[in-house]
């Protein structure tokens, strides 16, 4: 009823004045207030007045780029490391070929694997007389793939075959056994000598072109695999086995998550051991210990995921490549190149909203907002089939993946596919957009990105279900661009536009249109790959002078992500 409807609207009203009543409420208490308002507006965006149409009031961003101006060189470190899964999954022909077709349209520089000296790649078996015999075959098969794609390898030595393990630490469904070993001396010597069949196989030359991490994450202390003075000895390990082949072989590490916690003792301890890697790499999956924010909310637990929500900061991978900087800085690391070798927007490998196009925004964002301040970032992770937690049955049941579980790209692989399109030269950057050119092409990126709310960052899944995945973010009003392209040469322009929306450029959102359909039949899955290509539309201009400018303008819903690429006939 429209009259209980203003009731409640007053209510609402009082409610919040009197929380932002700050000099009459003590600042924690305030702060506990605020958060509870934060939930409770979480709710409140359901309630809308029967009859009443929302009219949402535009703001216009309006910017001018002159290309006549001075152009910053632009390095697309973004493209320098994609996560392939686990070495065993490169020898599935379907892994092979999403991997083709990424090296294709984006073509990364290195391709990161983990679990190579894991059970299923046999490298350390017993034979039918229990002698202990060494086995490259798979290992080969995996190196020889990545390199026949242009690939270099990054290989991830931490995990070990069962038989050289102190005690089997299985932290993911996938055996990949997470341990300290029995003996250091010979889970060195298996490192050394797979590090010398690389050499002799492939060439030293060859070999001092990949990346190797020779040791688990320190951030495995927490759950018991080996304490901090055993990493200690576990890395020193790793890094003099590969040294000891060749002193020109590059180490990566330690890759932590809790940089906070884990980087400067690291940094601290390489140096003391004179084992300081060449390259240094973190985790990040924007996620907080549960009780890292004073909001009075539990955290929802399950046993697909580690006991983390997502932080309320929208820039959490701006912030946490700032501060990696300032220790580097502090610690005397600052020539250390940084890679952000595994990232995804949540810890949880059943977050639905992983399938939507919120992830091309995400991807958008994140990539175009921290490409300079890194020297590489390897999203996490390829496909949806990584085994760490039991399958599911749904098509999109938010695992990690730029694919599907049964090959079909999301709007995360058709996002990445349009920064792939990115200029050398960077034109113009700011909250929303980013302006490329290449050669007589400009290239505008546009994004809205819109965050989870508090319910969800802490996973009450009330609001979310299989086929209405939008009711779980901050909400946003539209946003419009006016993009003035000044100084464009005289002549005939062809603008093409390439949207990644809900109304279309999403594998998810068109199978939800689909009717959702359960299992799926071979048509209907090459009919959705199909429907997963961006929105597209194409048109001509003419530019008269030199003194005329080309005007873009486009309008983008939350979530939105557009690439506009304008180029003289």
């Amino acid at each position: 009823m429209p009259g209980s409807f203003n009731i409640q609207l007053k209510l609402l009203f009082l409610f919040r004045k009197s929380v932002l009543k700050e000099k009459k409420t003590p600042p924690k208490q305030r702060e506990d207030l605020l958060n509870t308002e934060d939930v409770f507006y979480s709710l409140l965006k359901y309630l809308k007045e029967p009859g009443r149409a929302d009219t949402p009031a535009e703001p216009v961003d309006e910017i001018t780029a002159d290309l006549k101006g001075k152009k910053q060189k632009l390095t697309q470190h973004w493209r320098r490391v994609i996560n392939a899964g686990y070495a065993r999954d490169l020898l599935d022909k379907e892994v092979q070929q999403e991997m083709q077709y990424l090296q294709e349209k984006i073509g990364f520089e290195y391709i990161r694997t983990k679990g190579v000296m894991d059970d299923d790649m046999c490298l350390l078996r017993e034979d039918i007389n229990r002698c202990r015999v060494l086995n490259f075959a798979y290992i080969d098969e995996v190196i020889d793939l990545i390199l026949s794609m242009n690939g270099r390898p990054m290989l991830e030595l931490g995990s070990m075959p069962r038989m050289l393990a102190r005690d089997n630490v299985v932290v993911f469904m996938r055996f990949s056994v997470a341990a300290y070993p029995k003996d250091i001396a010979e889970w060195e010597g298996l490192i050394r000598a797979l590090t010398e069949h690389f050499v002799e196989r492939y060439g030293a030359g060859q070999v001092r072109r990949w990346l190797f991490a020779p040791c688990l994450q320190p951030d495995y202390t927490e759950l018991g695999v080996f304490g901090p003075e055993e990493y200690e000895r576990l890395y020193m390990a790793g890094y003099r086995a590969v040294k000891s082949v060749s002193e020109n072989i590059l180490i990566c590490g330690p890759g932590c998550v809790d940089d906070q916690r884990y980087l400067r003792d690291f940094l601290q301890m390489a140096k003391k051991n004179n084992c300081l890697t060449e390259i240094l790499t973190f985790h990040s999956f924007a996620s907080v210990p549960a009780d890292a924010e004073e909001n009075g909310l539990n955290l929802i637990e399950n046993n697909q995921s580690f006991s983390l929500a997502v932080s309320r900061d929208e820039n959490y991978l701006q912030n946490a490549v700032k501060r990696i900087r300032n220790i580097q800085k502090q610690e005397g690391a600052e020539q250390l190149a940084l890679i952000l070798d595994e990232w995804n927007s949540n810890i949880w490998q059943r977050d639905l909203c992983n399938d939507t196009c919120y992830k091309s925004a995400y991807l958008f964002k994140n990539i175009l907002e921290n490409n300079d301040l890194l020297n590489g970032m390897g999203y996490f992770s390829l496909n949806d089939r990584l085994a760490e937690v039991p399958p599911a049955g749904d098509m999109f049941h938010g695992g990690f993946g730029l694919f599907t579980k049964n090959g079909i790209p999301k709007s995360a692989c058709r996002a990445m596919e349009l920064l792939g399109q990115m200029g050398n030269l960077l034109v113009k950057q700011g909250d929303g957009y980013c302006i490329t050119q290449r050669e007589d092409e400009i290239q505008i990126f546009l994004y809205h990105y819109s965050h989870f709310d508090l319910l969800y960052r802490y996973r009450h899944v009330a609001n979310i279900s299989r086929t209405s995945r939008y009711q779980v973010f901050v909400q946003k009003e539209p946003r419009a661009f006016c993009i003035q392209l000044k100084h464009l040469s005289p002549g005939k322009y062809r603008i093409k536009r390439y949207g990644i929306t809900r109304r279309g450029g999403g594998s998810y959102e068109a199978w939800v249109r689909m009717g959702a359909p359960e299992s799926m039949d071979a048509e209907e899955t090459k009919l959705l790959s199909d429907l997963s290509h961006p929105l597209y539309s194409t048109e001509k201009t003419d530019i008269a002078g030199e003194e005329d400018a080309l005007l873009v303008r486009e309008s983008l819903e939350p979530h939105d992500v557009w690439l506009i690429k304008v180029k003289k006939i």
